[in-house]
């Protein structure tokens, strides 16, 4: 395995990537609490595979942006991560939701794939911080970041898997009304 990735890093241009992305982002309203819903698909290759049963944790992390349009001004950024690692002596995953701070141990490789990639009803903002004739957007990206991975000297760098391009989706627009409907 080390190899193969090792091969690969050191020729980044060879590295067959995916073009992952986001399915549409659902935005409702839970009670005073914006919250939103969407999932990344196309994002895993045979070789993330090999990376996620390397032993090391491998981390998604998603930004959230609130949006106001008419200022074009960011009102508010939150970010999670959902990790995935292998245990090589147990020879299972566990999946970490830093949103909930909840682990999920004991899964095959295919459930915790669907897990990492799976955002349901996260908290996006409170309605007392959206003004009454704002337009807003709400936008969330993915990204990876760069690991030690064995039998290699330098860090690689996981966005290459992604043809070094973060996923990201926006909602509608949409006012303080959206808390009405």
């Amino acid at each position: 395995m080390a190899t193969i990735i090792s091969v690969g890093s050191l020729f980044y241009s060879a590295i067959l990537g995916v073009n992952a992305e986001f399915d549409e982002l659902l935005l409702k309203s839970r009670g005073d609490r914006l919250v939103l819903s969407t999932q990344l698909t196309n994002c895993f290759s045979d070789d993330l595979d090999r990376i996620f049963s390397s032993g090391k944790e491998v981390k998604i992390t998603f930004m959230v942006q609130v949006l106001d349009k008419v200022k074009g001004k960011l009102v508010q950024e939150t970010a999670f991560y959902h990790s995935i690692r292998f245990s090589l002596i147990e020879k299972v995953y566990t999946v970490h939701l830093s949103e909930i701070e909840e682990d999920r141990y004991g899964l095959t490789l295919e459930e915790a794939k669907n897990l990492i990639v799976e955002i349901e009803e996260y908290f996006v903002i409170s309605e007392n911080l959206l003004q009454d004739r704002g337009l807003y957007e709400v936008k969330i990206t993915a990204s990876m970041g760069k690991i030690f991975l064995p039998g290699m000297d330098e860090k690689t760098n996981l966005m290459f898997y992604w043809n070094s391009l973060k996923p990201t989706v926006s909602s509608d627009s949409f006012t303080k009304n959206i808390f009405r409907e």
